[in-house]
Order: C-alpha cells, then sequence, then structure tokens
C-alpha cells in the first residue's frame, strides 16, 4: 500500500496531496476508531473532513483521491462547495457499516438464543422421560377457586369418597395462583389461551393443587371379560396394579371410558364430575392429565420438591470440542476414520443439510443411514471431536470437511445447536423416511358427552406413527400420545413411557 500512495502521489497529487498518519489512542474526536485493525482513510481539507474509507481496497483508495482532489480544484475555482464532515459524527458510510453490523449482532444472539431455548427444552424433555418411569402411581388434580365456599368443597368431598375405595389417597397439596399461561398449558396443552371468562373466575381465589397415589386394593382374580349381550367386548370392571393412575381419576373425573384397544370409542357417561361442577364449557372445575407427559409435566410445575427426589444427574463437563461437517456421500470414508480416533469421537449424526437452524436428524449411525429408503442432495455427516489432540482433528481435515469450527468455543456452539441434548435411548426421535400415517384416534380436552370427551387407554402398537396436535417447544398436548407399554417394572425395568412420534 505504501508503493501506491507514493506513486499516487508522484503521478497524480503532487502538492495538493499530503499523507499523515494518526493515533487516534491519543486523539478525542477518534475514539470511535480505537482498538480497530480495519484501515481508516479520512480526507481532510482546510482542517475540515470531507469523506471517509475503510479498509485497504487499493483500487477504490486511488480513485477516491482522485475524485476527491477533482472535487477540491473545483472549489479552489469556485465552481462547487465543500461539504465538510463533523468529525465527531458518524459519517454516511459509517452509520450503514453500524446498522449492519448491529444486524449480525442481533441475528447472532436471535440464534443463540434459539440454541440455548432448544438445549433447555430438549434437557426439560428429558427430565419428564426420566421422572414418567417414577409416577405410574401418581396423578395431579386441580380444584378450581369457584368450588369452594366457606373454605371448603363439597365437589372434592364426594370426589375423594368415590376415589378413596378405588386406592387413590392425597400425598401431597398446593395452593396457588393459576395463571391464565399455566392453565393454558396444562388444559389446552398451549395451544390455545383460557377464556376470558375462566381466567376471570381463576382470580376470585386460590387453585387447590393434590398429588393422589394410586395404590389399587387386591381384588381376585377374575375371567377376562368376554362379549356382552350385543356380542361387543366388555371392558375390565376394574383397574389393575399395572394401570397408570391417570386411568381411574380421568373415568371418575370426566365420566370417561377407556377405549376398545381397536382405535373405537366406547360411549361416555354424560352425568360425570366435570360437567355436573364446570361453570361452562370452557370453565371448568376439575382438570387432571390426560396423559404421562402432561401429569410428568404438572407435577414437575406443580410440585418441584416430589420431582426433584428423581432428577437427573448433571451430565459430565464436555471437553474442549470441534464440529466438524462432511457431505453425507463421505460416510464411507469418514466412519472408517473414526474407527481410529473411537476415543477422541463425543457423538456423531446424520441430517438434512448444514445449518443446524433449519435441518432434522435423519439417523445416528452409518446403519442407521443407509437403511434409509430416500436420500436427498445436501445431507450431511457431522461429527463432533475432542481437541484434546491434534492428530484426530488433522487426520478428520485430510478427508475434505465441508465446514469445521473455527474454535473450540464456536465448536461447543455448533455442538449444542446439532445436538440440543444427547437424546435417551428410548427417547431419541429421527425423521422418518416413510409418510407418516395419521391416527384414527383423535382425543380433545375432554368434554363428557360425544365423542369428544372419551378418553383412550395407550395404544402400544410400536410401528404406528402418530401425528399429534401439540406444541412441540413444549412437547404437551390434550392428544392423546403414543407410549411404549407400560408392563410392570419388575418384569421388564428397561421398558419406558415415551412420547409420541410426530
Amino acid at each position: 500500500m505504501v508503493g501506491t500512495l507514493k506513486k499516487i502521489k508522484l503521478e497524480i497529487g503532487g502538492d495538493f496531496l499530503t499523507f499523515a498518519i494518526a493515533k487516534s489512542d491519543n486523539i478525542q474526536v477518534l475514539t470511535r476508531f480505537r482498538k480497530q485493525s480495519e484501515p481508516t482513510w479520512m480526507f481532510i481539507v482546510g482542517g475540515q473532513l470531507v469523506n471517509l474509507m475503510f479498509g485497504a481496497d487499493a483500487p477504490k483508495l486511488t480513485n477516491l483521491i482522485i475524485t476527491e482532489i477533482s472535487k477540491e480544484k473545483a472549489v479552489q475555482k469556485g465552481e462547487a462547495t465543500r461539504e465538510a464532515l463533523p468529525f465527531d459524527e458518524l459519517t454516511p458510510e459509517e452509520k450503514v457499516r453500524r446498522s449492519e453490523k448491529e444486524k449480525q449482532r442481533l441475528a447472532a444472539k436471535a440464534q443463540e438464543e434459539a440454541i440455548e431455548a432448544a438445549a433447555r427444552a430438549a434437557a426439560y424433555h428429558k427430565e419428564l422421560r426420566n421422572l414418567m418411569k417414577y409416577i405410574r402411581s401418581y396423578t395431579v388434580i386441580l380444584l378450581m377457586p369457584y368450588l369452594y365456599e366457606n373454605g371448603t368443597a363439597e365437589a372434592w368431598q364426594k370426589l375423594i369418597e368415590e376415589l378413596g375405595p378405588m386406592g387413590y389417597s392425597v400425598q401431597d397439596e398446593e395452593s396457588l395462583e393459576l395463571l391464565p399461561s399455566l392453565a393454558s398449558e396444562f388444559i389446552n396443552g398451549g395451544m390455545q389461551e383460557v377464556s376470558e371468562e375462566f381466567n376471570e373466575q381463576l382470580k376470585s381465589g386460590k387453585t387447590i393443587a393434590k398429588l393422589l397415589l394410586y395404590q389399587p386394593p387386591e381384588v381376585p382374580e377374575t375371567l377376562p371379560p368376554g362379549p356382552d349381550e350385543k356380542g361387543a367386548e366388555a371392558e375390565p370392571s376394574v383397574l389393575t396394579a399395572e394401570s397408570d393412575a391417570i386411568f381411574g381419576a380421568v373415568r371418575v373425573i370426566y365420566g370417561c371410558h377407556p377405549s376398545d384397544g381397536e382405535g373405537e370409542l366406547l360411549p361416555a357417561d354424560p352425568e360425570s364430575f366435570e360437567a355436573k361442577y364446570r361453570k361452562a364449557i370452557d370453565i371448568p372445575a376439575f382438570w387432571t392429565p390426560i396423559t404421562p407427559t402432561g401429569k410428568a409435566n404438572a407435577i414437575m410445575k406443580l410440585f418441584p420438591k416430589f420431582a426433584e427426589k428423581y432428577k437427573l444427574p448433571p451430565p459430565p463437563p464436555l471437553p474442549p470440542v470441534i464440529t466438524i461437517i462432511f457431505d453425507a456421500n463421505k460416510s464411507p470414508e469418514v466412519n472408517e476414520m473414526m474407527q481410529s480416533y473411537t476415543d477422541e469421537v463425543i457423538i456423531t449424526g446424520y441430517f438434512t443439510g448444514s445449518d443446524p437452524s433449519s435441518v432434522k436428524k435423519v439417523g445416528t449411525s452409518k446403519e442407521e443411514y443407509d437403511q434409509l429408503q430416500y436420500k436427498q442432495d445436501g445431507e450431511t455427516l457431522v461429527v463432533v471431536v475432542s481437541r484434546k489432540r491434534s492428530e484426530p482433528l488433522l487426520s478428520f481435515c485430510q478427508l475434505g470437511p465441508i465446514y469445521i469450527s473455527d474454535n473450540t468455543d464456536d465448536g461447543k456452539k455448533d455442538y449444542k445447536a446439532f445436538f440440543p441434548e444427547e437424546e435417551e435411548e428410548t427417547g431419541e426421535e429421527l425423521l422418518s423416511d416413510e409418510p407418516e400415517k395419521t391416527s384414527k384416534l383423535h382425543v380433545t380436552i375432554p368434554q363428557c358427552g360425544g365423542h369428544e370427551g372419551q378418553v383412550s387407554e395407550y395404544m402400544y402398537e410400536k410401528e404406528e406413527n402418530f401425528v399429534p396436535e401439540y406444541d412441540e417447544a413444549s412437547g404437551l398436548s390434550s392428544t392423546f400420545e403414543k407410549v411404549q407399554s407400560l408392563e410392570a417394572e419388575a418384569e421388564t425395568p428397561t421398558q419406558t413411557a415415551a412420547k409420541a412420534e410426530g
């Protein structure tokens, strides 16, 4: 650049042009240029700033010098007027650059917040799945404020008189102001706000949350139910020890019966506790969860001390990592390389693209990816490698990745973006290469009477995919979820309940 400047002065500038270097550290009006490595060119005429340029673009600088010299000659001839810029104010170019920089900062902040939110949601879902293993014998009932008169609730006394002989007992109780957002999350799965009338009723007093334990009394062994007089298969008359506590509570409160196991719903009893005591269809008197996920979420929110007993231990600290992205076509050679560095490879995954904010995971291993029937262009293999040694990183770089994290800080961010939380073995959700089947079973908030009010037992066919109506961020829904078979843990200790795959 020095040679270019000398040439410009000799051939173009002459006495019109003088070059000088200013140290912004010691000049007050140049404070905004401190701690910047980028060259800044200021054009000063007669003690006035007339233009500004950033960068080391020699052709651009040359053209700008020629332009400014021509302008100044015109000013000295009286043919133009000099347009000065204040030293202590931003120039038009600085304003544009600052605006672009602010946009980039906000975009980066939004992306980082989205990644953190996804990580928090994934961690919360993991806690829910873990809690579901231990709370099959528990459920929650909410009693709305308007059930209580003079501190007593006739409805609750009658309800517990019916639930008690079935084996339900109150283990804990909380009094709270039920906010509309939490009411919506519980009752509507967060997909619809509660009505203004319901919100006003909630303000009338405290909502009572009761944590119930279900310990069914011993019942004599009976033969499986046979067909009734109409030829239809009759449902069992009692709950069993293997049943989830939500079933009995749902039957009593909402007056609803389980399905016949084939997706066809049995008639619901319209004379339920909920139908009798509610003020309107959208102003319920009771609420009890109708899905294991909803129950786990309610216990986490309403009885945190109880849930704390089953909290997962903190994960081990993540070592310094680098995230490397390959085209999925390079899967064979990358996987062969991984065999040499099994201790350094933290996690791998196959995705639909390279932008973590929009991709979906399609596999966790080469075997899973190879089994996909449909593959698309742009699919990637993401490998997260420990940075404790340089050899693994150098070896993977030789395979021609399309992206490598600049440093371990970026590597950790990329890792969290692609893998917001290491999924549990039973809870991992992959993008299916098969078209999804829509379930015949669609259940909304229990409205006893008519098909909307009928509540189903779980359906255990593992191969069927449902399309649940629920909020992906919260994982909550008023639609019934397909879960793994809830057999006795003593016989199958590894079985857990999982949320429905969408």
